[in-house]
């Protein structure tokens, strides 16, 4: 198969080396081409240098992107896509799915999500840890592109379980992002930090707001089982800082429409509020909305200059 990953970020560019190592060739398609190579440090203790492709209409197109990255990357890369291109989503929270649906009406698209772990800095990724993936199709291709794609995805995200409906998974990832990531960010700590009582609070409320929503929802979680699936994500990835901390630390865009603001959206359309999710909604959205203004200043504009 000819399969293309899209961006340089930590995990497409994990992704890409470690299927190198298995001897699976993926191209690198960078939205920017840079002229530096990428390094990625495996855990086992290999290096692998990644190059950017020449884009060529693929058979898979995974983008392991933040989710307000997708809707625009489709459409810049639209003319090197073919109807029998299968689309694959990899990123936290929800809220693309309707959108790339309708936009690719021909095209397979499945769904993807991992909770193996990397760190970039520069043009150097370091893998910080392995994990489990979820995959599920949400418009399936013929047979025997189907069973191609699966067994791709098997090798490169391994451990990985197929599922029949994908949006299981999803929302239990989306309830744990819900609580590591904002808490995180707005504190500026890592995953570990949250063990502390001092966060059990806002933890078990943030966890209650879940469930009451994917109740609503028909997606059913105990209360009690997830706390425990917290608890657990927290201790493995201790030492690991959360995606939106590092978003707010190095002053980008945070994926928070798609975590705690998918929840909030979909709160309102059943006349529900979930007031710790709005509280740290609104938060993480100052807290972009301060370093934004600030670097259109005339200060930091003439300083650029």
């Amino acid at each position: 198969m000819n399969v293309a990953v899209l961006g340089r970020g930590a995990i497409g560019s994990l992704l890409v080396a470690q299927s190198q190592l298995n001897q699976t060739p993926f191209d690198m398609w960078w939205r920017t081409p840079e002229p530096e190579d990428i390094r990625v440090w495996l855990q086992n203790g290999d290096t692998v240098s990644l190059k950017h492709s020449e884009k060529v209409s693929p058979d898979l197109l995974i983008l392991p992107l933040k989710a307000w990255q997708i809707s625009k990357a489709l459409n810049d890369i639209k003319p090197y896509l073919s109807p029998q291109t299968c689309i694959a989503l990899l990123h936290n929270g929800l809220g693309t799915e309707e959108n790339t649906l309708e936009a690719f009406p021909e095209n397979s698209i499945l769904r993807l999500t991992t909770s193996k772990a990397a760190r970039k800095n520069g043009d150097d990724v370091y893998e910080t840890g392995y994990g489990q993936s979820h995959a599920g199709w949400l418009r399936e291709p013929p047979t025997a592109q189907r069973i191609a794609v699966e067994r791709l995805i098997a090798q490169v995200l391994a451990p990985c379980d197929w599922h029949r409906d994908i949006s299981q998974p999803l929302w239990q990832k989306l309830a744990v992002n819900s609580v590591i990531n904002p808490l995180t960010a707005i504190h500026q700590v890592n995953n570990g930090q949250l063990a502390d009582k001092s966060f059990r609070t806002h933890i078990d409320e943030l966890l209650r707001e879940f469930c009451r929503i994917s109740a609503l929802e028909n997606r059913h979680f105990d209360f009690e089982d997830l706390q425990a699936t917290v608890a657990k994500v927290i201790a493995l990835t201790a030492e690991n800082f959360s995606s939106m901390h590092q978003d707010i630390y190095h002053h980008r865009p945070t994926e928070i429409d798609y975590i705690n603001g998918y929840l909030l959206n979909r709160a309102k359309l059943h006349g529900i509020t979930l007031p710790l999710n709005q509280s740290l909604y609104s938060q993480i959205k100052q807290l972009e909305s301060n370093y934004l203004s600030s670097s259109k200043s005339p200060q930091n504009s003439a300083r650029k200059n």
